[in-house]
């Protein structure tokens, strides 16, 4: 029997035997009770763990999503910390719990909205049929943002299935310090024993076409095991990335873990470089397009950029309309925002991607300087918007949201009053779109939209006051 039919059995008896959740946590984390926390000190990591569960404790615990035992060579692995905390679950959840685990079939999960069957993704602000609604509110917005970021950020376009494993089965209100600090006691628990030696088997046999986790806490786990190699990269942004990549055997299907830090208050994207890089461990296409630049002297007709004037060639794009299609949208913002970057010459800007649905009207980009308050998607914000369903379209924009900007009415009307100077000198429009005032510009021509950006982007931030 596979590591993988194990940890399958393990869990689907456990469901058989009509379980409640008491017996379910004595089960699992009863042998933490024999490790004390400190000497003199009346708690165990089990007292400690269960404190960080609170009243979660309710809910069946969830260790996998997917048909792992099946054929699943067309499908992507997520290592994922814990199934998180249930809010406004339905009355039938822990039923609807075992009837996952000791009844349900490929066709079962496959039914789920994300998915690429003939169930088509839907609006995240609109309900859909998608069995995960049926179980709490946030129904299957989750797991639809994992699929879209597995697609959009890691060039995994046509992958089947999302299944998951987490390395803490149990629900939580948050995935503290009194859990972390005790997972090392629990890597030789049976049930996380299982857990680990199945990621090495899928791995190994090269079941999945990619194993993508999440969390210094995997790789914590991962390092209890021997591997055939291990490597660690480190990349800058806004929260700095590590990038751990995994080899079970020389040709096995990488492991590779994202871990990072992320402050409070801050919107954590993965850094490009970091995006590129997990692409060339997967084999799948990098996403930024090829720009080729060439260091000269000053040129007439060109201004320096802090000095050193650059030669820009970007492929498919100077001087020629754009042609799009779904397959060359997300390429042709990062051709705009690096284009631009190169121009400018201002190395500190910083790229994060946001996309819709695969059939949304348009994909779009946010751009924002590291550490400044004013710049976040939520608040304020330089947009490059790729428009599918119409004619083909680059739109550069900057706006922001009066109601959650953090300036007085006064700083409010001057920034208007600023935005519409830029917008005119630009040839940009000024728009107020409910709390939102922007000033925007269509383009058909990669090279015009990066020069309007390029220009655009010290206009706005000597208006807003960024250093």
């Amino acid at each position: 029997m596979t590591a993988t039919d194990e940890m399958v059995r393990y869990w689907n008896e456990l469901y058989c035997s009509c379980p409640n959740g008491e017996r379910i946590v004595e089960e699992l984390l009863g042998p933490l009770k024999k490790i004390q926390l400190r000497r003199g000190d009346f708690d165990t990591a089990y007292d400690s763990v269960m404190s960080a569960i609170g009243d979660q404790d309710i809910y069946f615990p969830e260790a996998y999503f997917g048909f792992l035992n099946s054929d699943i060579r067309e499908d992507v692995l997520g290592l994922f910390m814990n199934p998180g905390a249930v809010k406004h679950a339905t009355e039938s959840w822990n039923n609807e719990v075992i009837r996952q685990y000791t009844e349900w079939e490929p066709a079962n999960y496959l039914g789920e909205c994300g998915a690429l069957t003939e169930t088509s993704p839907v609006s995240k602000n609109k309900k859909c049929s998608c069995y995960l609604n049926t179980r709490h509110k946030s129904g299957c917005r989750w797991r639809k943002d994992r699929y879209d970021e597995l697609r959009t950020n890691f060039g995994l376009n046509d992958f089947r299935f999302l299944h998951s494993i987490e390395l803490f089965p149990f629900h939580s209100q948050k995935f503290d310090e009194k859990i972390k600090d005790h997972l090392p006691m629990m890597f030789n628990l049976p049930f996380m024993q299982l857990t680990l030696q199945t990621v090495r088997e899928i791995s190994e046999k090269k079941r999945v076409r990619a194993i993508l986790g999440i969390g210094k806490a995997w790789e914590d786990a991962l390092d209890t095991m021997t591997w055939y190699s291990k490597t660690t990269e480190k990349f800058e942004g806004s929260v700095p990335t590590r990038v751990i990549h995994y080899q079970s055997t020389e040709n096995g299907t990488p492991i590779v873990i994202l871990s990072r830090q992320t402050p409070n208050g801050v919107k954590y994207v993965i850094p490009p470089a970091a995006t590129n890089y997990v692409c060339s461990i997967i084999g799948t296409q990098t996403q930024p397009a090829v720009i080729n630049t060439r260091v000269l002297g000053n040129v007439s007709g060109r201004k320096a950029a802090r000095g050193i004037s650059k030669e820009v060639e970007v492929s498919d794009s100077l001087q020629k309309p754009i042609s799009l299609d779904s397959s060359r949208s997300i390429s042709l913002i990062d051709e705009v925002s690096s284009l631009a970057i190169h121009l400018s010459g201002d190395l500190d800007l910083f790229v994060g991607r946001t996309v819709a649905p695969e059939k949304a009207r348009f994909v779009y980009k946010h751009l924002w300087y590291p550490n400044q308050k004013y710049w976040n998607n939520d608040s304020c914000s330089i947009h490059i918007h790729v428009f599918r369903q119409t004619e083909p379209k680059i739109m550069i924009r900057f706006g922001f949201n009066v109601n959650k900007i953090e300036w007085s009415e006064e700083k409010i009307l001057s920034m208007k009053r600023k935005l519409s100077e830029i917008a005119s000198l630009l040839g940009m429009e000024a728009k107020m779109n409910r709390a939102v005032f922007a000033i925007e510009r269509e383009f058909d021509h990669v090279e015009k939209s990066a020069e309007c950006l390029t220009a655009l982007i010290p206009k706005v931030k000597l208006a807003i006051g960024c250093p």
